[in-house]
């Protein structure tokens, strides 16, 4: 709350700009340190193979020196091993430096460069930390997400599962440092948590290698984080015939390996738009995809967020949920809340309970004055109040010593409260 007050974030609009402008100011920093960290190790690549190449060029010279086939092929019998490194010195110096010939003081002069840059880099990425920080806690949903996934721990109606493994791509949060510490606080399987090695090509959506890992380690989600850092340098998320295609053949990989893929994106600062229509990029992204959600913070509590389900084309729709980030208590889970995604990223807040109050409200009222009643009366008043049964039973154990129980008739369950 005091981060919000001092950077007078009031609104969710407030919130989602300075994540945009952070991710916008950070993004190519980032972009520019691995492009540096990319070059400084060819170089390093490039004067390895210039010492193979220069040791080795003897051997090499000589083998070529000979005429005749039989003195040849036994002097390549016995130096094989030498041969073959010199050759592949080769092959790493023409696609590497595109020639055998090395100016070693050129390469230094470009590596002292380049680490000079990537310090500068580091320093402006260290000052920006402090606020992205701030703002990350708004992922933790997500790490609960892949943590229930890989530890068969329970979300808010959701339904026992399996534990199974998860690919986590994101270009936001380094892997030691941010998401490795996070998942652990979460409880996730770290053994199931896996990622697709980008670090010398970067991966996109279109990338044959998520297909590929999917497969290979039989995984049943995929995380990506943000959908613009994989989307490819060439396209522009803006353009619909640019991005569908993109999508079309994403949902195809999920379609034949039965992999769930979930993309995590950013608002733009649009205003007064309808929910589906906020999105960073073109709005075949909102269609082409079979599920949308949204979190959001309520304008009347900073600590409180709520993840809303817009948009279900395979099932019906999920109720709203409600979790609290940065009270005393951390990630905790509050009940479902009764706020639509429009409602929640106008700021404008219905005044409804949450489910879980409604629940526990109509079980106080039907067992006011010492009622005992039958837990299956109290459901089906539920039901008719368009409270589910998970709910109710989330109420009672809110309820805790104030509501008794026992059992009647053999296996009913009864309930009071004094």
């Amino acid at each position: 709350m005091d981060y919000l007050k001092a950077h007078s974030l009031n609104t969710i609009e407030d919130l989602d700009t300075a994540i945009s402008n952070l991710n916008q100011t950070a993004a190519p920093l980032r972009k520019q340190l691995k492009q540096n960290e990319n070059r400084m190790r060819a170089i390093a690549q490039i004067k390895d193979a210039a010492a193979v190449h220069a040791k080795l060029k003897p051997i090499h010279d000589t083998f070529i020196k000979k005429n005749f086939k039989l003195t040849k092929d036994a002097y390549a019998a016995q130096h094989k091993e030498e041969l073959d490194t010199f050759n592949k010195a080769v092959r790493t110096l023409m696609k590497l430096n595109g020639s055998t010939a090395v100016d070693f003081s050129a390469l230094d002069a470009e590596f002292s460069a380049l680490q000079s840059s990537s310090a500068e880099l580091h320093t402006q990425l260290e000052t920006l930390q402090p606020d992205i920080s701030a703002l990350k806690n708004i992922r933790k949903y997500i790490d609960m997400v892949a943590a229930a996934c890989t530890n068969g721990k329970l979300l808010p109606n959701m339904e026992r599962m399996e534990p199974f493994n998860v690919i986590y791509q994101t270009a936001e949060d380094g892997l030691g440092d941010t998401v490795k510490p996070r998942l652990i606080e979460a409880g996730a399987d770290l053994d199931r948590v896996l990622v697709i090695d980008d670090s010398e090509v970067q991966l996109t959506l279109s990338d044959e290698r998520i297909e590929k890992a999917i497969i290979e380690n039989n995984a049943r989600l995929v995380i990506i984080d943000p959908i613009q850092a994989y989307l490819g340098a060439d396209v522009d998320m803006n353009r619909a015939n640019e991005v569908r295609p993109i999508f079309m053949r994403l949902g195809q990989v999920a379609q034949r390996t039965g992999c769930a893929i979930l993309l995590i994106g950013h608002l733009n600062k649009a205003a007064g738009m309808q929910s589906l229509q906020r999105g960073l990029g073109s709005i075949d992204i909102a269609a082409a995809v079979r599920s949308v959600m949204f979190i959001g913070k309520l304008k009347h509590d900073p600590t409180m967020r709520i993840l809303t389900h817009e948009k279900s084309s395979l099932a019906p729709p999920g109720v709203s949920l409600a979790f609290s980030l940065g009270d005393e208590g951390g990630f905790r889970w509050v009940g479902e809340y009764d706020i639509t995604a429009d409602e929640m990223l106008s700021g404008i807040e219905p005044q409804r309970e949450t489910k879980t109050q409604q629940a526990k409200d109509l079980i106080c009222a039907l067992l006011a004055g010492g009622k005992q009643v039958l837990s299956e009366d109290i459901d089906k008043a539920a039901l008719e109040r368009g409270i589910p049964g998970r709910t109710v039973r989330d109420a009672k154990r809110e309820l805790g010593n104030a509501l008794k129980s026992k059992i009647v008739e053999g296996r009913k369950k009864v309930f009071w409260m004094e």
